[in-house]
């Protein structure tokens, strides 16, 4: 299990640093009294330092193993059947990569009594374009790809998403239909987050709507290619407004 989140880890390194070559492996060089020990290799480029290369990896690496639930500060033996992967462990060790970091810890530990982990092989649609869907993701493990059609109507890839990565997120607070499709790249597990979950921080907290939505209007802004910048920060506020218009309306509309 260790050794398929660090490959994933190396495949995420190689992916997003231009300094890796695309030549890396993990296995297990050793077992000794308990002991297991995993060799990593890799290529970079040449004129790229050996701090900075192992650096990037283990940074990456730890970021996976807390998303999956897996704490390196403790040196106590861990077993997969034991409940060192569960459900709040997952989601606390890893929601500060994404929209949750609005929050604080014991309102994602409260979240964490109710959410579900999901586990989805290889090639599972997990999301599909134009449903809807009041929930979000948490790459756990594994990887995602969202996709969408081009033109001859063939599926391109537009993004990968990693362990600690979100997706959904405007569908739970927004209701908008989803707006790609999302498959499994490998086998995935996924933390997910629903409408029902939210809506008691809320309705609790009016300013997080405010705050959910100054976020998202960021990330819209990112993906969108503008022909400059001038006016970026007029359109982010104007994006804001009609978002938190959406979400009072899903959230607290009465039927």
């Amino acid at each position: 299990m260790l050794a398929t989140r660090m490959d994933l880890a190396l495949k995420h390194v190689v992916h997003s640093n231009h300094e890796f070559l695309p030549k890396f492996s993990c296995f297990v060089s050793k077992i000794e009294e308990g002991v297991i020990t995993y060799l990593v290799w890799y290529k970079a480029e040449i004129d790229t330092t050996s701090f900075e290369i192992n650096g990037a990896l283990l940074l990456c690496m730890t970021r996976f193993f807390k998303a999956a639930g897996i704490n390196l500060n403790r040196f106590e033996t861990q077993h997969p059947s034991e409940n060192h992967t569960d459900t709040q462990s997952r989601l606390l060790n890893c929601y500060g990569l994404g929209i949750l970091k609005l929050l604080s810890h014991e309102q994602v530990a409260t979240i964490g009594q109710s959410v579900n982990v999901l586990h989805y092989y290889a090639d599972h649609h997990v999301i599909e374009k134009g449903a809807q869907e009041d929930w979000m993701y948490i790459i756990s493990e594994g990887c995602l790809e969202v996709k969408i059609a081009d033109q001859s109507g063939e599926q391109k890839v537009v993004a990968t998403l990693w362990p600690g990565d979100f997706v959904g997120e405007m569908s739970m607070l927004t209701g908008a239909p989803r707006a790609a499709d999302v498959f499994a790249k490998a086998d995935t597990v996924l933390v997910r987050i629903t409408k029902e979950d939210i809506a008691p921080l809320l309705d609790a907290n009016p300013i997080l709507v405010k705050q959910f939505s100054d976020t998202l209007a960021q990330r819209v802004a990112q993906n969108e290619v503008f022909v400059n910048s001038d006016g970026q920060a007029s359109r982010v506020a104007e994006k804001s407004k009609s978002i938190t218009t959406k979400i009072l309306n899903f959230f607290f509309k009465k039927k």
